[in-house]
């Protein structure tokens, strides 16, 4: 098999075992709140933050970073729920959450990316 063929199967079986981990992490964490505010979203983007900083940090293997940066973390976080999740929180005219949650989530993401990226 050539390298192209291997990379696609390393991101498809990180991306498969990404989205299963978001999904069970994000409903088991907005399962122990009724609020309104999507703390299971924002869970696994801040981990996933910090992983793909420290990942990006600490490993040099090529079909390591393909496979848990581009496959799994790529599939375990998610800007387009972000998105949906914030577009939620305004049609709720919640306005002054989305706020919270969007500056959280960037500027929280950006820190730990960094923190992850240097520890």
């Amino acid at each position: 098999m050539n390298a192209g063929w291997m990379n696609v199967l390393l991101v498809g079986a990180g991306g498969f075992v990404g989205s299963i981990a978001r999904y069970k992490l994000a409903g088991w964490v907005q399962s122990r709140t009724a609020s309104p505010f999507p703390f299971g979203t924002l869970a696994v983007n801040l981990t996933g933050c910090f992983f793909l900083g420290w990942l990006f940090g600490h490993v040099t293997n090529a079909a390591l970073l393909i496979g848990l940066g581009t496959g799994f973390t790529g599939a375990f976080t998610t800007f387009s729920t972000l998105k949906l999740d914030s577009w939620k929180l305004r049609k709720k005219k919640l306005f002054n959450l989305d706020m919270i949650y969007l500056a959280v989530s960037y500027l929280a993401g950006i820190g730990l990316a960094f923190a992850g990226f240097y520890i």
